[in-house]
């Protein structure tokens, strides 16, 4: 049985011990992919770059989400240079590799109007 690693999965009255009671061939694993995932987060940790690339996405992010008036004008740029934008999205949430990954291709795609 998969899991993401979390205390209600693994513990003294958690769900794999409790199925385990009914199926007690099961084998509880943590979730390959969300491993990979801690294991990135981990080593690029200490990696000043991800630091700064890391606020100036959420920064970007809250600079248009927070404030009508900065979209407004970011759009405004974008219809002058013809460019169909797509809102900065946010670097926060569980995962953590993907939510990166959309908020990088929204400023790649974007950035002839932004700046």
């Amino acid at each position: 049985m998969p899991s993401d690693g979390a205390a209600v999965n693994y513990g003294k009255k958690d769900v794999t011990i409790r199925l385990k009671e009914d199926i007690p061939y099961l084998i509880a694993i943590h979730c390959t992919p969300h491993r990979l995932e801690l294991a990135l987060k981990a080593a690029l940790k200490d990696a000043s770059y991800m630091a700064t690339a890391d606020e100036f996405l959420h920064n970007l992010y809250c600079f248009y989400h927070y404030s009508p008036g900065n979209w407004a004008g970011l759009q405004t740029a974008g219809k002058a240079l013809q460019v169909d934008l797509l809102k900065p999205r946010s670097t926060l949430g569980t995962h953590w590799v993907a939510h990166r990954e959309r908020a990088l291709k929204v400023v790649e795609r974007d950035w002839p109007a932004a700046i």
